[in-house]
């Protein structure tokens, strides 16, 4: 009886380790890009000026934005990312980045 217990006990332990790791939803950010570092990709959200921290990137992302580059440092993009939880953490992933170019040609002095 012990061995039936402990087992639907372990049984319900991974059912429940197996369903804490699938949790994970979609979100858009509009944020400034501010750097990369081995521990990821930094931006500040525009909406609450937080900071934002992406573990990982698509490749076709990389492609198309080489974050690594000095280039994209303090531009805006409009940001696609998953967050994933693993245990207790946050796993931030980028799916898709959108430059944003806010047009400066209106600062002519109303002329």
């Amino acid at each position: 009886m012990k061995k039936l217990i402990l087992l639907g006990f372990l049984s319900f332990c991974m059912h429940m380790a197996i369903g804490q790791e699938a949790e994970s939803s979609t979100k858009k950010a509009v944020a400034t890009y501010n750097g990369y570092s081995t521990e990821g990709y930094y931006f500040t959200n525009e909406l609450d000026q937080g900071p934002l921290r992406f573990d990982k990137i698509m490749p076709e992302v990389l492609q198309h934005f080489d974050l690594k580059d000095e280039l994209y440092k303090g531009e805006t993009f409009r940001v696609n990312y998953t967050i994933k939880t693993v245990g207790n953490k946050d796993e931030l992933t980028i799916l898709s980045l959108e430059k944003i170019d806010y047009d400066t040609d209106d600062d002519d002095g109303g002329q």
